[in-house]
């Protein structure tokens, strides 16, 4: 894919995750949240991160690790994309030893990149980066498909993980100025200079992102 191509695609894919997103509606009243599921709900969205990610990926790649629950949709479509195989990584500690961290694709001794819906902090993609390395995979790439985070690549830099992102903040903020919907608008929040909807960063999802 030619960068022309590839710029115009994030474009379209931007303005579309506005639209699904339901900026500024998502992000109107005391407790503002934002459902992070429509994206991967909807097919135009979700056919279009996986396309952007894979033009990004390793060549050497061999493997693509999900981690639950986001990341599974994104992994897959990712799959079907590029024909590779894909692996689930799993969260949390309830589960019998026997059960296994990891399921699907075997990823001992191949090149896996970790895939993510949304990083905000990165501190799931450094625990399944963690992971995996212990099972044996070799991880070097992670692929978010909204990275909430201008600071990520830094914050993952000590952990050997260079994150691919298919939307980034600055990118939503663009595609809704340049959109007919007007209504509550961005807030500066003085982190890394950028801003977020309606000043909040919160999604309906728990732990760690």
């Amino acid at each position: 894919m030619c960068a022309h191509s590839a710029d115009r695609l994030r474009q379209g894919l931007a303005v579309r995750a506005v639209e699904v997103l339901g900026l500024p509606e998502s992000v109107a009243g005391a407790r503002p949240s934002l459902d992070k599921y429509r994206l991967q709900a909807d097919p135009q969205c979700l056919r279009g991160l996986s396309a952007v990610l894979a033009a990004q990926l390793p060549s050497d790649t061999e493997v693509l690790a999900g981690i639950e629950l986001g990341g599974v949709p994104l992994a897959a479509a990712l799959a079907l994309e590029t024909g590779l195989p894909w692996a689930l990584v799993r969260r949390g500690s309830g589960r019998p030893p026997e059960a296994g961290r990891t399921a699907g694709a075997a990823v001992t001794g191949r090149r896996t990149v970790v895939v993510k819906d949304m990083a905000r902090t990165g501190a799931a993609i450094t625990a399944a980066a963690a992971l995996l390395r212990e099972g044996g995979a070799v991880v070097t790439h992670a692929a978010v498909g909204l990275n909430w985070n201008p600071g990520l690549a830094e914050q993952l830099l000590p952990v050997g993980v260079v994150p691919l992102t298919a939307l980034t903040l600055p990118e939503l903020r663009r595609a809704w100025r340049g959109s007919a919907v007007r209504g509550q608008g961005w807030v500066e929040t003085g982190e890394g200079g950028e801003g977020v909807p309606g000043g909040s960063r919160t999604t309906q999802e728990g732990g760690t992102a």
